[in-house]
């Protein structure tokens, strides 16, 4: 092979592992229905613990809160940007 073969198949190889592993993405794995879903409930529960509770209830509002980012983060919602609002 010469060397531009050899740098024309690394460049192919490249992009096929990072298509592979997700690294590019054009677009969200989540619907607009879904994103918007998750970003009220997210909210919603930002308003309980701003109104304050028990010890115990702003615990579990935050680790609440803390699975529906997870979520929001793995679908790759902010790829709707402005559309959530």
């Amino acid at each position: 092979m010469l060397a531009g073969q050899k740098m024309a198949v690394a460049l192919v190889a490249t992009a096929l592992a990072m298509v592979s592993t997700g690294a590019i993405s054009q677009e969200a794995d989540a619907s607009l229905d879904t994103c918007r879903q998750l970003r009220d409930r997210i909210e919603r529960l930002d308003a309980r613990r701003k109104g304050g509770g028990s010890a115990q209830k702003m615990d579990q509002w935050k680790r609440q809160r803390q699975v529906y980012k997870d979520q929001f983060d793995a679908l790759r919602c902010r790829h709707w940007g402005s559309q959530l609002r």
